[in-house]
C-alpha cells in the first residue's frame, strides 16, 4: 500500500533530524521487519562496534522512533509501522532484495538451533530475495512454517504458507516434497473450511496420497489413510478408499496395520450392512496393539469400537467396549478417545434412564474435559 506523500513528508523531517549511522541502522532494521534484535542487526552491520550500533540505537530511542520491548533485552521495535515502511521505501529493489538476502543469510546462522520457530520470518525474507537467489529456501521454509503454523492450530496461517511453497515450485513434477506440501494443505483446508468445502481437503489428500504410494513413502500414505476425517455424506467412498490401498502396504502384524483396520472398523461399521465386519476389523487392530503394548492405539480403538456399538443399536456392547476405553485413559494422557468413550456411555446410560450413572459419567469427566 502507497503511503501518502504527506505522511512521509512527516516521517521523513522526523528522520533527518537523526545521525547518519542511526538512520543506517534503522534503515536495516526496517527491512528485518517492525521488530528487530541488537544481534541481528549486530550480524548485518559488522563494520560497526556493538557499542557504536547502541549508542544509535540510543538515539533513535530518544527521538522516539523506536522503544524496547517490555520484558526483553536488546529487542526493539518502531514506535509506528509507517517509520519502518517509509525507511524500507527509501531503498532501491536491487538493495532491498540483497539486504533480504543477507537477513536471511544472517538469521540462518543466529537461530540454527530452533530454526523452526523463526521459520515464519525466513519464509518472508527469501520470498522478498527469490528473484536473487531462487525459490528453494522460500519453498523448504515455508513447508516448515506451514507445519509450525499447523502444530499450534493456525489454520489459514498455515494454509497460506502451504500455497506459497506450492506457487514457488519451480516444477510441476509430483515429487515428495510437493506431495508433502499438499498434505499440509489438506489438513490445513480441513482445519479451516466449512463442511461443504472438504472436498477440496480430500483432493489434495488424494493428489498426496498417490503421489506417496508411488514413491513408496508408505507412512506418509498411512498418515492420510488414518486422518481423522469427520463423518460427512460423499466423502466416505475416497476416505474409504485410502484404507483399503494403504492395507495391502503394511505388514500384517504391524501397528500401521492396526491404525487402518482401526479406521476401516469405523468406516464399514457405519456403511456396511453386516455388523460383524466392522467388528473384525477392530478385534483384528485391538489384537494387534495389545501385542505391541501401545495402549494409546487401543484406547482409541475400543473409543471406535463404542461409538459404532452404539451407531449399530448393540447398547449393551457400547456400555463394556466403552468402559475398557474409560479404565484404560485414566492412565494415560490420551484424553480425546477416553472422553469419545464416554460419551458413548453416557448416551446410553441416559436412554436407560440410568441418572445416576449419568451423573457419575459426566462429573468424573470433567478433569480432562477441562484439562
Amino acid at each position: 500500500m502507497r503511503i501518502p506523500e504527506g505522511v512521509r513528508e512527516v516521517i521523513g523531517k522526523r528522520l533527518d533530524r537523526l545521525s547518519d549511522a542511526c538512520n543506517h541502522a534503522l534503515t536495516i532494521a526496517a527491512v528485518i521487519g517492525r521488530q528487530f534484535t541488537l544481534r541481528q542487526l549486530g550480524l548485518l552491520i559488522s563494520d560497526v562496534a556493538t557499542e557504536r550500533l547502541v549508542e544509535a540505537l540510543e538515539e533513535a530511542l530518544a527521538a522516539r522512533v523506536i522503544e524496547e520491548i517490555a520484558g526483553s533485552i536488546d529487542h526493539y521495535q518502531f514506535t509506528h509501522a509507517l517509520i519502518g515502511e517509509t525507511l524500507a521505501a527509501e531503498l532501491s529493489t536491487t538493495r532491498r532484495v540483497r539486504l533480504h538476502a543477507q537477513i536471511g543469510a544472517a538469521l540462518e546462522m543466529l537461530y540454527a538451533s530452533h530454526i523452526e520457530t523463526h521459520a515464519a520470518a525466513l519464509a518472508h525474507h527469501f520470498a522478498e530475495a527469490s528473484s536473487l537467489i531462487g525459490n528453494e529456501k522460500l519453498v523448504g521454509y515455508s513447508i516448515l512454517a506451514g507445519e509450525s503454523a499447523l502444530a499450534a492450530y493456525a489454520y489459514e496461517e498455515a494454509l497460506d504458507h502451504f500455497e506459497r511453497a506450492l506457487a514457488a515450485k519451480e516444477s510441476d513434477a509430483m515429487d515428495a516434497q510437493t506431495a508433502n506440501i499438499l498434505f499440509g494443505i489438506g489438513c490445513s483446508q480441513m482445519g479451516m473450511l466449512e463442511r461443504l468445502q472438504f472436498t477440496k481437503a480430500v483432493e489434495s489428500f488424494r493428489k498426496a496420497f498417490d503421489c506417496f504410494v508411488e514413491l513408496g513413502d508408505i507412512a506418509r500414505a498411512v498418515a492420510i489413510a488414518v486422518y481423522p476425517f469427520p463423518h460427512f455424506p460423499g466423502l466416505e467412498g475416497e476416505i474409504a478408499q485410502f484404507v483399503t490401498r494403504a492395507l495391502p502396504l503394511v505388514p500384517n502384524d504391524s501397528i500401521d496395520a492396526a491404525k487402518l483396520l482401526s479406521r476401516n472398523g469405523r468406516i464399514l461399521g457405519i456403511h456396511q450392512a453386516d455388523p460383524a465386519v466392522a467388528r473384525d476389523a477392530f478385534s483384528k487392530a485391538l489384537d494387534i496393539a495389545r501385542r505391541h503394548a501401545d495402549t494409546v492405539l487401543e484406547i482409541r480403538t475400543l473409543a471406535s469400537a463404542t461409538y459404532i456399538d452404539f451407531f449399530q443399536l448393540r447398547y449393551s456392547e457400547a456400555i463394556v467396549t466403552g468402559e475398557r476405553a474409560i479404565v484404560l485413559a485414566e492412565n494415560t494422557e490420551e484424553l480425546a478417545a477416553g472422553l469419545t468413550a464416554r460419551y458413548w456411555v453416557g448416551s446410553r446410560l441416559r436412554d436407560l434412564g440410568d441418572f445416576d450413572g449419568l451423573r457419575a459419567n459426566a462429573f468424573s469427566a470433567l478433569p480432562a474435559e477441562e484439562k
